[in-house]
């Protein structure tokens, strides 16, 4: 009789993952002992470290950029946002300032933007009487 056991060892073909695979394993010790699989050689312990941190580097490199994708897409899509926003606020500054400009003056500001404007503003400066000569004194 055997016995079916599952374990997980790496995948090449798929970097960063595991895959099960399932081993039948004799039930009796004496047939164990007999088909045991010789032990790993120093160089296959030492290529099972290499491709374990391997796909951990992998695994984890992947996380990162997935992450970085989802930060990046998060960011397009707030600067579309801003972006409408922008165009938003352009349009109502534009429909305002034709507003403010379509207004009629009242009548005073338009006699005051007929006048040329002086130092003092756009009223005329102020008239200053001539003085009146002074008698010359004679002896």
């Amino acid at each position: 009789m055997t016995a079916k056991r599952r374990r997980q060892v790496y995948d090449p073909e798929n970097p960063g993952q595991l895959r099960e695979v399932e081993e039948e394993t004799p039930e009796t010790p004496e047939a164990q002992t007999a088909e045991a699989p010789p032990p790993l050689t120093e160089a296959q312990i030492k290529l099972n470290e290499l491709d374990a941190y391997y796909g951990k580097v992998l695994g984890d490199l992947d996380r990162e950029n997935q992450e970085a994708h989802r930060v990046h897409d998060a960011t397009e899509k707030r600067m579309a946002d801003l972006e409408a926003q922008k165009a938003q606020i352009d349009a109502e500054y534009a429909e305002r300032k034709a507003a403010i400009e379509a207004e009629v003056p009242p009548p005073e500001a338009e006699a005051a933007a007929k006048k040329p404007p002086t130092r003092w503003g756009v009223h005329p400066a102020p008239v200053v009487a001539p003085k009146k000569a002074e008698p010359a004194l004679t002896s």
